[in-house]
């Protein structure tokens, strides 16, 4: 007969160790899974998730069968926003703000609105809209944006999306740049800027 011997006290710790393990993988698949899925409503950058989804997937204490739960919780990918290179987000950037100036020149023109100064100067459209105040938009070349300042509504950033041929507010990527400008001359002045 063999006369293995066991140490007490090492199989006391590895049964320890064991439901340590087992107690955090059922706090983590009960409460930080869920909790993963209710932030699905505000997506994860597709990077996040890649590093979620691989220190989880990773971990010893998420079996490859729940795994499957949790890559599930990625963000549909995101609309193409990058330009090809800085050439190119300048020559798209200028030619949204040549657009925008002599948009709102013709209609404040139209309108009969003679006090005004709109002034496009090295990447930044200033407008001078007396009593109401003054709009800038600038180019932003390190983040590839074009920033916005006014008087009603504050600071903004838009990121050019290339599906929709629009600048869009990159906080919430509903509003455009056009609708903004527009929606902003309607209200102080009851001008229509755009046909469209």
């Amino acid at each position: 007969p063999s006369t293995a011997t066991t140490n007490p006290l090492l199989d006391s710790q590895e049964r320890s160790s064991s439901d340590a393990m087992m107690s955090t993988r059922r706090f983590l698949l009960r409460h930080a899974v869920p909790a993963l899925h209710r932030q699905a409503a505000r997506p994860l950058s597709a990077c996040a998730t890649l590093r979620l989804t691989h220190s989880l997937n990773s971990s010893p204490l998420v079996r490859k069968q729940d795994s499957i739960a949790v890559t599930r919780i990625a963000a549909p990918p995101r609309r193409h926003f990058s330009f090809d290179n800085e050439s190119h987000y300048h020559t798209i950037a200028d030619a949204t703000l040549e657009d925008l100036q002599d948009a709102v020149e013709e209609a404040l023109e139209d309108a009969g609105i003679a006090e005004f100064e709109i002034t496009l100067a090295s990447g930044v459209l200033t407008m001078v809209l007396p009593p109401h105040g003054t709009w800038v938009l600038n180019k932003q070349t390190p983040n590839q944006q074009l920033w916005w300042s006014s008087p009603l509504s504050g600071p903004r950033r838009y990121e050019h999306d290339f599906e929709r041929s629009q600048w869009v507010f990159t906080r919430g990527d509903v509003n455009t740049l056009r609708d903004d400008l527009a929606a902003e001359m309607q209200t102080i002045y009851g001008v229509q800027i755009f046909s469209e």
